[in-house]
């Protein structure tokens, strides 16, 4: 062997090798990284902080700071061999593309073997790079095929382990973040406003300092871009809302209505769309002492329902009949049309006199989740009862709730 295979064969063993699973606990990186993502938050400008879609905050810092599995390609593996080292050994080295944070190769799991494996990662390819050595003894021996099996099998299974190991704490710490985030967020939103009250209180002039924007760069790299929610440049004033519980009220109240409804399919088959909503307008007054209203003007059009309190609109509805995907998309634009920005809870309330309603609401859910303004599903309730995150036409930072309410009114 010429000088240049020995130095490659030194490179291997010597510098690269490493002991894998075994350089930091993860425990730690993980309490690392929730300390660097609460100061990346308290680091942001209050009018941002106040403004920001929260979902989507919440999605940016969970997408930045999560770890992504490693999951290794066994079926592309390869080998190459390198003779006569040092030793006097054979020796292969065996490489297995992977795919997921490379760094999880060096961090500890709770649950560990007291020997890690060794072998060394290939940065710029993303692969995982294993020695199988064969002493000069057993090159004569007609077993040593079964031997560099045995010894690579028990390599492999050491690796997949504590990959296994390493991947479901990982994968525990990213179920975490969006709680962890949220809370975070929400407890620096309390503070501001809070800080906001005293000041005002004072009344002494208060002249803000602009917070740096330059933080900490977390150690561990990331492969994807990912980009910070972006806001207007206003300054933010806080909004007039109601409750989650009586938003969840009014929506119970008007469910209970109209189920009342279908078990009467002899008086309300043969109403209209307008007639039905008259009725649940009935009921709804009844409780809110006349401030539910029906064909009310509101952003650019007339609501069917629509719920004031002390002047403010507190809760807008849009009743319709089931008549295809194209009669639901259109009712969430036009109930969207309507939303001013300060309205943030709504519902569609959808009556079915079709067959089949099982395949009505199977659709429903699909359309809505599809909608452009759509975020996300939030709760289903039931399969009638679906509620979901959607942000306003013209602003996607500024979110708001849409329930759906899904009635079958069948024909007497």
């Amino acid at each position: 062997m010429n000088r240049i295979d020995y130095f490659t064969l030194w490179i291997y063993n010597t510098i690269m090798a490493e002991m894998l699973f075994s350089s930091y606990l993860l425990t730690e990186i993980c309490a690392k990284k929730y300390s660097e993502i609460e100061r990346e938050i308290y680091s942001r400008d209050r009018d941002y902080l106040l403004k920001v879609s929260e979902s989507d905050l919440i999605n940016y810092l969970k997408e930045k700071y999560s770890f992504s599995p490693i999951i290794l390609k066994l079926n592309e593996m390869g080998t190459k061999e390198l003779r006569d080292n040092i030793k006097g050994d054979t020796e292969f080295i065996v490489s297995i593309p992977f795919e997921g944070n490379k760094e999880l190769f060096f961090y500890r799991a709770s649950t560990s073997f007291n020997s890690p494996p060794k072998g060394w990662i290939d940065h710029y390819e993303n692969k995982l790079e294993l020695s199988i050595k064969i002493p000069p003894d057993s090159l004569n021996n007609i077993k040593v095929e079964d031997k560099t099996k045995i010894q690579f099998d028990n390599l492999k299974s050491m690796i997949e382990k504590n990959i296994e190991w390493i991947n479901k704490e990982a994968l525990g710490f990213n179920n975490e973040l969006p709680r962890f985030i949220q809370k975070k967020i929400q407890d620096r939103k309390k503070q501001i406003l809070r800080d906001d009250h005293i000041i005002a209180a004072l009344n002494i002039p208060f002249k803000r300092t602009e917070i740096s924007k330059t933080f900490e760069i977390p150690d561990i790299k990331q492969k994807i871009s990912i980009e910070l929610p972006e806001v207007g440049k206003e300054k933010f004033e806080p909004p007039f809302t109601l409750s989650d519980e009586n938003y969840a009220n009014i929506l119970k109240i008007i469910q209970n209505m109209i189920i009342a409804m279908e078990r009467s399919p002899t008086t309300f088959s043969k109403l209209k769309e307008e007639e039905l909503r008259d009725f649940i307008l009935v009921y709804l007054n009844g409780i809110f002492e006349g401030e539910a209203m029906g064909e009310t003007f509101n952003g650019d059009g007339r609501t069917d329902i629509l719920i004031r309190h002390k002047g403010k609109n507190v809760f807008i509805a849009e009743c319709k009949f089931w008549d295809g995907s194209k009669s639901i998309i259109d009712a969430i634009d036009q109930l969207l049309s309507y939303t001013s920005w300060r309205d943030t809870k709504t519902a569609l309330i959808i009556f079915n006199k079709n067959k089949n309603f099982s395949e009505v609401l199977k659709k429903i859910e699909e359309i809505v989740l599809n909608h452009k303004n759509c975020k996300e599903l939030i709760k289903k309730e039931s399969e009638s009862n679906l509620k979901y995150l959607f942000h306003h036409k013209d602003d996607k930072n500024k979110e708001l709730y849409l329930s759906i309410l899904a009635f079958n009114i069948p024909n007497k």
